[in-house]
C-alpha cells in the first residue's frame, strides 16, 4: 500500500512538473499548438529557450517567415513578467508548395516548432513562478485558407541554481533544432547577384565524398526572386552552384540572404548570410598577402574609397546612354546648335550652368536620401520613384517638352533653348534646367558600375557619401562640358538653317518616349499586381495626358506673344487649370470592378431582382489568387456583363468580423467562398466549388 501511495505521489509530481514545462495543447481547426520550455526552471539573468510547436493535420500547412506569393507568416506576441525579454523567432527550414504555375509559397506541413530565446532580468524574487504568455496567430491552408489563433501560457519556478532540462522537452528541442539553418557544418556558402539571377555557391567540407542530387534556396527577402522560377543546380568543380531567377522589379535588395536545403534535407539546412564571404579561397597577391575577398552580393572585390569614387564617376558618365537619360540629349543637341553661333565664351557659360544644374539636383537628392536613412529609413537611390505623384510629374514634364519641340506651343521667341523651351536670352537658365532634368530623369537608371558604387556610398559617412555623389554628378556632366567647350568639336556642327526646326521636332519623339518609359512605373505603382487595376490606371493616365495635351494646345493657340495681354492671361490660367485637372484625373487610385460586399447591399440588390456574384477572398489566400485569374478572364467578365450580374468582393485580408460573420452564415470559417445569387430573392445562393474553372463559372451563369 505504501509503495502504491509513493507511486501515485511520484506520478503526481511528474505531471505537475510536466505541466509547467508543457502548456496545455490548443487546437484551432486543423492545427494543434503547444508552448514548451526547454528548462524546468528559470535562473535569474540566464537565457533559456521556449518553443511554439505546431502540428498540422494531413494536407494542411502553415507558413514561413517569407511565405512567398500569397500567404501570411505565423506571428507570436508575448506577454512576459517585468524585465523579461523575448528574442527573434528562430525559423526552421521550410518546404515549398506550388499552388499554381503562378503562385509558390513557403511553409510547413506535419510538425514544426518556432524557437524563441527568453532572457530574464539579473534579479528575481525566489520561490515564485514566472508566467509566460504567447498569443499565436497563423494561417492554415489546404484547398482553402483559415486564420488560426491560440492563447498559450506556461509557468516556470524561479530558482537560483542552474536549471536542468526535462528529458521529455529536451528530446523535442533536440529533434526540432536539427531543422534550423546551420552555419557550423563545415560547408561554406555565399549568394551573389549575377545579371537577372542570384547564384548561391556551396563548397562542401574537404572530407565530403557524397554527391548532392539537388538543392533549393529559400530567400528571406520578400519579393526579390521569381518564386515559381526554376532553380538550376549543378556541380562546378569542388563547388556546387544554384541559380535562381530574380524578380522583375527595381527594388531588388543589394544583399541576398536565406536558407539552402541540400538533397531534400538529407544534409542539415545551411544558413546563407547576407554579405557572406565567398565559398572559394581568397587569391594571393604577388606580395603573398590575401587579396580582397569578392563581395557575396556582386562577386567583385570590395570597394575602396578611390575605387568607389571612380565607379561613381564612370557610372555617371555612362548614365547618359541609359534609356531614362538619353532622350534628354535631344535638348542638348538643339542647345549645341544654338551655341555654335555665339562663340566659345557662351558655350563655356552654358557648360557651367549645366554642371551647376546637375550638381544641385544631385546634392539635393543625395541629401534627402541620407537624411531619410539617418532617421532609420531603408530607402535606396531613386527612392522618389516610389511616389506616384513624382512619377506623374515626370511623365507630364517630358510630354510637355515633347509637345513644345513639336511646335504645339512656344515659350518665348525663336528656337527652343537647351532648357526645353526657354527664350534665347534665358539660355543659361535653360542649360541649368537641362542639368536638373538630367539628374532627375537618370535617377531610376542605375546603369553599369553604379549598383555596387551606390551601395558603397550609402554605407560610408555622410561626407564620403556626398563626395561620391559629387563624382557621379561630374561624370554625368562631363560629355556636355567637353562638347560645349571644345571648338574643334563645335566646328563640325552645321550652319544654322531651316533644318534646325526639323531637328527640333524630330528630337521631340525621344521626349515622348521617355514619358512612356515612366508611364510603365506609374501604372505599376497605381495598379499593383492586379492586371485589371493596371489597365484602369493606364486608361486614367492616357486620358489625363490628353487633357494636358489640350492644355498645351490652348496655351500655344491663345497665349502666344502676338495676342492681347488679357487673352494671354486667360489662356495661361485655362492651361494651368487643364494641367491640374489632367493630373487629378490621372492620379486617382483605380478601383476594381467589384463593389465592396455588405449584407445590406446584397439585400437591396436581391430585392431589385438583380443577380449577384460574391467573392469571399483574402490577399494571403493562395487559392484565392489563382481563382482570381479565372474570374478576371475576358470570357467570364463578358458573361457577367451579359447576365447583368453585380460583382461584390468580401475582403477578409484583415480578418474583419463583418466578413467573418458572412462566412459563418454559410457554415464556413475559411476563404475562398463563392456565392451566386439568382434573380429570385426567395431562393438561397448557389455555392460554387472552391477550385474554379472558366467552365464552372460559365455554366453557372448560363443557368441563371
Amino acid at each position: 500500500m505504501k509503495k502504491f501511495k509513493r507511486s501515485i505521489a511520484l506520478a503526481s509530481a511528474f505531471l505537475c512538473c510536466t505541466s509547467q514545462i508543457f502548456a496545455a495543447s490548443v487546437r484551432d481547426q486543423h492545427v494543434v499548438v503547444d508552448l514548451i520550455a526547454e528548462n524546468s526552471s528559470v535562473q535569474p539573468g540566464q537565457p533559456f529557450w521556449v518553443g511554439v510547436k505546431m502540428t498540422m493535420d494531413e494536407h494542411w500547412h502553415s507558413y514561413w517567415k517569407n511565405c512567398g506569393d500569397a500567404c501570411q507568416p505565423t506571428s507570436i506576441k508575448w506577454t512576459l513578467p517585468d524585465g523579461f525579454k523575448a528574442g527573434e523567432i528562430q525559423w526552421p527550414a521550410p518546404v515549398h508548395f506550388l499552388i499554381s504555375p503562378d503562385v509558390m509559397n513557403y511553409g510547413y506541413e506535419g510538425e514544426t516548432m518556432l524557437l524563441v530565446q527568453i532572457t530574464p532580468p539579473p534579479t528575481l524574487p525566489a520561490n515564485e513562478d514566472a508566467k509566460l504568455k504567447a498569443n499565436v496567430k497563423w494561417l492554415m491552408c489546404s484547398d482553402m485558407c483559415i486564420p488560426g489563433k491560440a492563447e498559450l501560457s506556461i509557468s516556470l519556478p524561479v530558482k537560483n541554481e542552474k536549471p536542468s532540462a526535462d528529458p521529455a522537452s529536451a528530446a523535442v528541442f533536440e529533434k526540432m533544432r536539427k531543422n534550423l539553418p546551420h552555419d557550423d557544418t563545415g560547408w561554406s556558402v555565399a549568394a551573389a547577384r549575377d545579371g537577372g539571377n542570384v547564384v548561391v555557391r556551396a563548397t562542401p567540407p574537404a572530407d565530403f565524398k557524397d554527391e548532392i542530387a539537388g538543392a533549393y534556396f529559400y530567400i528571406l527577402d520578400d519579393g526579390a526572386i521569381n518564386y515559381e522560377g526554376k532553380q538550376a543546380w549543378k556541380k562546378d568543380g569542388a563547388n556546387y552552384t544554384l541559380s535562381v531567377p530574380l524578380a522583375e522589379k527595381p527594388e531588388i535588395p543589394e544583399t541576398i540572404s536565406g536558407v539552402l536545403v541540400l538533397d531534400g534535407g538529407k544534409i542539415p539546412p545551411l544558413k546563407v548570410p547576407s554579405g557572406a564571404a565567398p565559398s572559394s579561397p581568397p587569391q594571393k597577391k604577388d606580395g603573398g598577402a590575401d587579396a580582397a575577398a569578392p563581395s557575396a552580393v556582386t562577386g567583385e572585390a570590395p570597394l575602396t574609397f578611390w575605387s568607389g569614387l571612380l565607379l561613381m564617376f564612370l557610372g555617371g558618365l555612362v548614365l547618359n546612354l541609359m534609356p531614362c537619360v538619353f532622350p534628354v540629349l535631344s535638348l542638348k543637341i538643339v542647345g549645341f546648335v544654338e551655341q555654335a553661333k555665339e562663340g566659345r565664351g557662351t558655350a563655356t557659360a552654358h557648360a557651367c550652368a549645366f554642371v551647376a544644374g546637375v550638381m544641385v539636383s544631385m546634392w539635393v537628392l543625395a541629401g534627402m536620401l541620407l537624411a531619410l536613412r539617418s532617421h532609420g529609413g531603408t530607402q535606396g537611390w531613386a527612392f522618389q520613384m516610389a511616389n506616384p505623384h513624382f512619377v506623374l510629374a515626370l511623365i507630364f514634364l517630358f510630354l510637355l517638352i515633347g509637345l513644345n519641340m513639336f511646335g504645339v506651343f512656344e515659350i518665348g521667341v525663336g528656337i527652343t533653348g537647351a532648357g526645353g523651351g526657354l527664350q534665347a536670352k534665358k539660355g543659361l537658365a535653360g542649360s541649368f534646367f537641362s542639368g536638373l532634368l538630367t539628374t532627375v530623369a537618370g535617377a531610376p537608371c542605375a546603369g553599369p558600375f553604379l549598383g555596387s558604387a551606390i551601395g558603397f556610398a550609402l554605407s560610408q559617412s555622410n561626407a564620403v557619401a556626398l563626395l561620391s555623389f559629387t563624382a557621379m554628378g561630374i561624370g554625368t556632366a562631363m560629355p556636355y562640358v567637353v562638347f560645349s567647350t571644345n571648338p574643334a568639336m563645335l566646328k563640325f556642327i552645321p550652319r544654322p538653317g531651316a533644318w534646325m526646326e526639323t531637328m527640333k521636332q524630330l528630337m521631340g519623339f525621344p521626349m515622348v518616349a521617355t514619358a512612356a518609359w515612366f508611364a510603365a512605373s506609374f501604372v505599376k505603382l497605381q495598379g499593383g499586381g492586379n492586371a485589371e487595376l493596371r489597365v484602369d490606371a493606364m486608361k486614367s493616365l492616357l486620358f489625363g495626358a490628353v487633357i494636358v495635351a489640350i492644355a498645351a494646345w490652348v496655351f500655344g493657340k491663345w497665349a502666344a506673344i502676338h495676342r492681347e495681354p488679357r487673352t494671354r492671361w486667360i489662356a495661361t490660367i485655362a492651361a494651368m487649370a487643364l494641367v491640374a485637372c489632367g493630373s487629378i484625373y490621372s492620379i486617382q487610385k483605380p478601383v476594381t470592378i467589384f463593389e465592396a460586399w455588405s449584407p445590406e447591399k446584397i439585400a437591396t440588390l436581391r430585392a431589385d431582382g438583380k443577380p449577384v456574384f460574391v467573392d469571399f477572398t483574402a490577399e494571403w489566400c493562395a487559392i484565392c489568387q489563382v481563382n482570381k485569374k479565372i474570374i478576371e478572364r475576358d470570357e467570364v467578365l463578358a458573361k457577367f456583363k451579359e447576365k447583368g450580374v453585380a460583382l461584390m468582393l468580401a475582403d477578409w485580408t484583415d480578418n474583419n468580423e463583418k466578413v467573418g460573420a458572412g462566412l459563418k452564415e454559410f457554415n464556413r470559417a475559411a476563404v475562398p467562398l463563392y456565392l451566386l445569387y439568382g434573380r429570385d430573392a426567395a431562393k438561397p445562393p448557389q455555392i460554387l466549388p472552391q477550385a474554379l474553372t472558366p467552365g464552372i463559372l460559365l455554366d453557372a451563369l448560363d443557368k441563371l
